[in-house]
């Protein structure tokens, strides 16, 4: 039976659209980074895992790669095929994979590692990847310790994460170490920068699934509080538009089937 995570599950099922409008997008670098590191070329069968709406999925598409997409979620490949409706897409979580072994060059997951970071999900990835395919992962996630707005935006919205296995808790890097199924991954790390209204940035903290399933008057109250956080917070770097210009980073990972 398929582990998928109820909370992300049913959170994302519901705010599909939501997710892709306000969730940000990688840079080129990073993305040219991810295909050398999983050694692409053209015709390489590629699964993107835990897809989405497909906002990777897509810097992927029309590069010649033979693409396929798969999540859990319904109503995110529901978004992913109005705005995509040439890539492939399969209804499947990262424990059962319905590919036969040693089927695709490369496994891409993007931004969701963390939900499924197991033995069990990495063995099920081995399995349809081919002797010696590549697995990679990127995030682009907030950088802490560079903005005092942003450092208490994300303590406010994380208090609602307890008891999920977010990326920033750091327990994905276990099993990565820990497998004998592919090499030791290497790494690559790009700081960056995300433009984003005030509006952008509530839209970005309410698609988060632990907030989205808090109810409507909850969610109200929070966004009042992160309103009046940016208001406290006039020292805050914007641009010529007056966005809020806020610390990122990218990581990618890329590791070998042994």
């Amino acid at each position: 039976m398929d582990k998928v995570h109820q909370v992300s599950q049913d959170s994302f099922n519901r705010n599909a659209v939501l997710y892709d409008k306000a969730r940000p997008s990688y840079s080129p670098t990073a993305i040219n980074v991810l295909i050398s590191g999983l050694c692409l070329k053209q015709g390489s069968k590629v699964l993107d895992l835990a897809c989405g709406t497909g906002k990777f999925t897509r810097l992927l598409d029309n590069r010649g790669y033979d693409l396929t997409a798969a999540d859990p979620s319904t109503g995110m490949l529901d978004v992913l095929s109005a705005l995509s409706p040439h890539i492939p897409v399969v209804t499947a979580g990262a424990y059962s994979l319905p590919f036969p072994d040693a089927h695709f060059d490369a496994v891409a997951i993007a931004q969701a590692f963390h939900w499924f970071a197991d033995h069990d999900a990495l063995t099920e990835i081995s399995r349809v990847l081919k002797p010696g395919g590549m697995l990679g992962m990127i995030w682009n996630l907030e950088r802490e310790g560079i903005s005092q707005l942003q450092d208490e935006h994300f303590a406010a919205v994380t208090r609602y994460d307890e008891g999920l296995p977010q990326y920033r808790k750091g327990l994905w890097k276990k099993p990565l170490e820990e497998t004998t199924l592919l090499s030791k991954y290497q790494e690559y790390v790009e700081e960056t920068t995300q433009v984003l209204s005030e509006e952008a940035l509530w839209e970005r903290a309410k698609s988060k699934s632990f907030i989205t399933k808090l109810p409507e008057e909850e969610q109200q109250a929070l966004k009042r509080e992160l309103e009046e956080m940016v208001r406290a917070h006039p020292e805050q770097e914007r641009d010529a538009e007056g966005r809020l210009v806020l610390p990122y980073f990218v990581r990618v990972i890329w590791m070998k089937k042994l």
